[in-house]
């Protein structure tokens, strides 16, 4: 919601695949030129039903997920994302998300 691109650079492991559920798949530089740019904007994000799952140093994430961006009105997903922690940090490494009915 912030576009603040640092943040997002810390959370992204630097050979992320972030796929949307248009299918279209991002580098971590797409994303972030994207989200700090004006070209993706969202007026909100509300996550529900979320499920962690780790094993190990790695956590999946899956949950559902309410957008609204002037450029789509309000969609509805269901996104999976893997996290790896490294260094003393967590890292996205894998985002799919997938539009519900």
């Amino acid at each position: 919601i912030h576009s603040d691109g640092a943040t997002l650079e810390k959370l992204m492991a630097p050979d992320i695949q972030y796929t949307h559920s248009s299918a279209t798949t991002q580098t971590r530089a797409e994303f972030l030129k994207a989200a700090t740019t004006g070209t993706t904007k969202y007026t909100s994000i509300d996550f529900t039903d979320v499920v962690l799952r780790q094993y190990g140093h790695t956590v999946i994430v899956t949950h559902k997920m309410t957008l609204k961006s002037p450029q789509n009105g309000e969609s509805h997903l269901f996104v999976s994302e893997v996290w790896a922690e490294e260094k003393g940090g967590w890292i996205m490494v894998s985002r799919q998300a997938t539009k519900l009915p």
